[in-house]
């Protein structure tokens, strides 16, 4: 709304609500703030609460929308910037705190990933829902997780944050965590008193993940804090030893035979941590366990060694290691 249609407007209001109008106006003009939806948006993401204090005084909505791709209200705008004073103006005119996106997210979640605490805590206090997810089954925690906020990740969980929230895939807070490597933020949902080796909604472990991506730090920290050294996938039944020589984490691998993990087990097909390496190429790992004598012609449950697993892969640089290691050279694929 133009700054002269607005003067006219509250000069036909008649009372003190006439010139606390005209008073706001005439405030914006001595600055040369324009009297617009997007000079309102504008100024609450710089922080200008007089600025703010003005344009709802003139009668802007404190629930205005951005024309952001989500439609963000103004509020999240200012939490998203760790704008308090601004936040707690729009609240105290009738900001809704839990307004959504067209994601379902919440002025909450954008503090919490841009790491305002202080903000943060406001909202809390202002009664934004903690647990609140958005469409795809993200909280609060879940961002502030996924932006290394710790400090905003251990005041969520101090105030009771949710931590077996889970999203669309089965996926609770220590697993999304996990998968993205976030290793302070694993430590603090174990410090709240997540267990190490409890399973998400579909059945998988947190530390079968770790192993799978190569977070190490993780494992270790998992396994100390009573996760088992012989935790295996649900699907396919390899231990995280396995897990991790398939997906040629050799770091990983290597770290968790120094932590005693079994070179013998077997997954669903017979196979052991030696044909996994031998197939996948691994020769670091290979040699590593060549060098603990493991049984070098051990037969999956098709009857293959590890020697056929690498022929079979054209992996011949494992196949001769192993050859030379004294395995049998078998013929056949």
């Amino acid at each position: 709304m133009a700054l002269a249609a607005l003067l006219t407007l509250s000069l036909s209001t008649p009372g003190q609500e006439n010139r606390e109008k005209e008073a706001a106006i005439r405030k914006l003009a001595e600055r040369n703030i324009q009297s617009s939806e997007g000079a309102f948006i504008e100024r609450a993401r710089r922080g200008d609460a007089d600025a703010i204090k003005s344009f709802l005084a003139v009668g802007m909505d404190a629930n205005l929308r951005d024309t952001d791709a989500e439609g963000s209200t103004v509020l999240m705008v200012a939490a998203m910037a760790g704008m308090n004073d601004v936040v707690s103006i729009l609240v105290s005119h009738g900001a809704d705190v839990g307004a959504l996106t067209t994601k379902g997210r919440t002025a909450l979640m954008w503090a919490a990933w841009r790491g305002h605490v202080e903000t943060v805590q406001l909202l809390m206090t202002l009664g934004a829902d903690i647990n609140a997810k958005d469409t795809l089954g993200s909280t609060a925690l879940t961002f502030a997780i996924l932006k290394d906020q710790l400090n905003v990740v251990n005041l969520l969980l101090k105030s009771g944050a949710r931590t077996d929230s889970t999203n669309r895939q089965g996926a609770d807070e220590l697993r999304r965590a996990v998968d993205g490597g976030h290793t302070l933020a694993v430590k603090a949902l174990l410090d709240s008193g997540v267990q190490p080796n409890q399973t998400d909604s579909l059945g998988r472990s947190a530390i079968v993940a770790a192993a799978a991506r190569g977070h190490s730090e993780i494992v270790r920290m998992l396994i100390a804090r009573g996760a088992p050294v012989e935790s295996r996938d649900p699907t396919s039944g390899e231990t995280i030893l396995m897990v991790a020589a398939a997906r040629k984490q050799t770091e990983t691998a290597l770290e968790l035979l120094k932590l005693s993990a079994s070179c013998d087990a077997r997954d669903k097909i017979g196979r052991t941590a030696l044909m996994i390496a031998a197939e996948t190429g691994n020769v670091e790992l290979l040699g590593e366990l060549v060098s603990r004598r493991v049984d070098l012609d051990a037969t999956d449950n098709s009857g293959k060694t590890a020697v056929q697993r690498a022929k079979r892969a054209k992996q011949d640089e494992a196949t001769r290691l192993l050859i030379l290691a004294g395995a049998l050279d078998q013929t056949g694929p």
